[in-house]
């Protein structure tokens, strides 16, 4: 489905930025206050959302779920929060392709799962690497 974006081995449907501007800051270093009043160790807690370059994969995937009769909590990407609880909880299939979290690192960095069992950060406009792994609630 072209409509959709992901990176694996088996097969490649293409990578996506998280961004083509880092909107979530006022001058490419502070942080706006809708998206961070203060930063943490890592960063900002959450800033994806329909500003993302990824908001229409995502919400492909729920306007699916919705089409086929199922009522949707929530359509997102993952926090980097969730990502750690599952690198350290042995479910492997969350590290078979590299995809974007929705917390940014600094005022052009993202935070992402990558496919090595690994938690890292790369720029926000960096698309060939990283694909879409929406999470929806039910």
């Amino acid at each position: 489905d072209p409509d959709v974006k992901g990176l694996s081995e088996k097969p490649s449907r293409g990578g996506v930025e998280f961004s083509s501007s880092g909107y979530w800051t006022s001058n490419g270093k502070t942080y706006s206050g809708k998206y961070c009043t203060r930063m943490s160790d890592t960063g900002c807690k959450f800033v994806y959302d329909e500003y993302s370059s990824i908001f229409p994969y995502v919400d492909n995937y729920k306007k699916y779920f919705e089409d086929n009769g199922v009522t949707i909590k929530e359509a997102r990407i993952i926090k980097l929060e969730e990502a750690y609880t599952l690198r350290y909880s042995n479910h492997d299939i969350f590290f078979e392709t590299s995809y974007w979290t929705g917390a940014a690192a600094d005022g052009s960095e993202l935070w992402y799962v990558n496919h090595n069992d690994t938690v890292s950060y790369r720029t926000h406009t960096l698309s060939e690497s990283f694909g879409v792994r929406p999470v929806i609630v039910i």
